[in-house]
């Protein structure tokens, strides 16, 4: 099997394991330090 592409991928999960957050796709690292800054 060859895989021709990546989709990239990201999740944020809080405390009690529930996801808080999704993006396909890179969302840049400013927007991925936001989402993490508000969970924290």
């Amino acid at each position: 099997m060859t895989l021709s592409g990546t989709i990239l991928a990201g999740f944020i999960y809080d405390k009690q394991g529930k996801q808080t957050y999704r993006s396909t796709g890179f969302p840049g690292v400013e927007t991925m330090k936001k989402e993490i800054e508000k969970r924290l």
